[in-house]
């Protein structure tokens, strides 16, 4: 990784929200309307470096689409409700 962008992350790490908002739009061309500032410094670290060092390869975003669509994916979240129902049995 190069110099200059490890120091701008380094300055991400120490902006505000709002500061962090206007560089996800500097840096995505889009708005977000996440207030958690871990989430955004990572997700905008990410980008520059990706830019900078470029994305992952074909290859690699193909078989991450494969696993992704053979993931057995919960349609609706659990209700919590057998879990009890097991714990009473016992």
């Amino acid at each position: 990784m190069s110099l200059n962008i490890t120091q701008e992350i380094e300055k991400l790490k120490v902006m505000n929200v709002k500061a962090l908002q206007n560089k996800y739009i500097e840096v995505f061309g889009e708005t977000t309307h996440s207030k958690h500032r871990d989430f955004l410094w990572r997700r905008i670290a990410w980008r520059m470096q990706a830019n900078v060092e470029g994305d992952i390869s074909e290859r690699a975003r193909k078989r991450a689409m494969e696993i992704a669509n053979d993931a057995d994916l919960r349609v609706r979240a659990p209700n919590g409700k057998g879990d009890d129902k097991a714990k009473d049995s016992n």
